[in-house]
């Protein structure tokens, strides 16, 4: 890894925070909204918007990775109007500076603002509407060029940033996808659908879907709110697009492989955080994944994890390509 993606050399970054949805030993695609700030045992990362940690190098190196494979196959942008881009923009440099002075730095004033990312060594201006300026910094020749404020700034995070509008009618789509991480999906596809069109292919999300609209205005009306999505994998790669890159093998690229006589299984998590503008009739998804090595927890949570996979359905199986004998078998072993 270059000083290019990751220009911070000390050790006072934090431990990730830790989750483990399948505590209840039952799988379940609910909304299951939390009030944004719920003490998951995490302390102050639990009470933050977005969340630095020891692991941001990987996760910087993934995302510059991911944008140099081919920008538009991660970062679309649909009717993303002036005015939620300024407000998105904002709320995003406020809150790296006020949660993280060590590692963000806000200079200017509110008609030039600049956040000074000391992480990645880059500089960011910004003009009086919050759309990119320039940036500076961390061996220019080679620095990563931005297109966009939501392009830069989400570069400097480790979540995924996803951004729905509803219009005077009522009608929703994603109008920003900035997804570095996608999980087996893809923003060429979802750029522009409504809540319940992108969820749809999701194997017991009808229930969810079907109360699309009503979710939407209580994202974007009420709340904050966190909620957690799992899965399972047998690798960490964070890019798990549907399609892969040049050059690799697909079924080595798609990450679910699990092999009985040499099994590797690692919990993916994500912390979702939802955060409502009214103002400008927009929410935004923050997207944070994280991995845990299953051979490195305990018995009681493998016991709560193989319950939570014998209790999904067989299309809930096949959506996340799993074998539920073999994965079950391994936990309780």
């Amino acid at each position: 890894m270059n000083a290019i993606e990751f220009a911070y050399t000390g050790t006072e970054l934090p431990e990730p925070a830790r989750y483990f949805p399948p505590s209840r030993g039952v799988y379940d695609v609910g909304p299951g909204l939390h009030a944004f700030g719920t003490d998951f045992g995490n302390g102050a990362a639990d009470r933050r918007v977005f969340q630095i940690d020891r692991d941001f190098a990987a996760y910087r190196q993934a995302k510059c990775r991911s944008r140099r494979e081919r920008l538009d196959k991660y970062y679309r942008i649909d009717r993303y109007r002036v005015e939620q881009g300024e407000t998105i923009a904002r709320f995003i440099l406020r809150h790296l500076a006020l949660d993280y002075p060590t590692w963000f730095g806000r200079d200017g004033d509110e008609k030039n603002p600049i956040l000074d990312c000391r992480l990645t060594g880059e500089r960011l201006y910004f003009d009086a509407h919050m759309r990119l300026v320039r940036s500076e910094g961390a061996g220019d020749a080679r620095r990563p060029s931005y297109v966009s404020a939501l392009d830069a700034l989400a570069s400097q995070i480790q979540e995924d940033v996803a951004v729905l509008s509803v219009d005077g009618q009522g009608q929703e789509w994603a109008c920003a996808l900035h997804v570095c991480y996608p999980n087996h999906w893809s923003v060429e596809e979802k750029i522009g659908q409504s809540f319940a069109a992108i969820h749809e292919p999701v194997a017991g999300m009808q229930r969810v879907t079907q109360r699309g609209k009503a979710l939407t205005t209580a994202m974007i009306h009420k709340g904050p709110y966190v909620r957690f999505g799992w899965g399972l994998s047998s690798d960490t790669r964070l890019n798990h697009h549907p399609v892969a890159p040049a050059g690799m093998d697909p079924m080595e690229w798609r990450g679910r492989r699990f092999d009985r006589r040499r099994p590797q299984l690692f919990l993916r998590v994500e912390r979702q955080v939802i955060w409502g503008f009214p103002e400008v009739s927009a929410a935004l998804f923050l997207i944070r994944s994280y991995h845990m090595d299953v051979s490195h927890t305990d018995r009681q949570m493998r016991g709560q994890l193989a319950r939570a996979v014998d209790s999904m359905t067989t299309e809930q199986l096949e959506y996340k390509g799993l074998d539920r004998a073999a994965i079950v078998a391994y936990l309780n072993r």
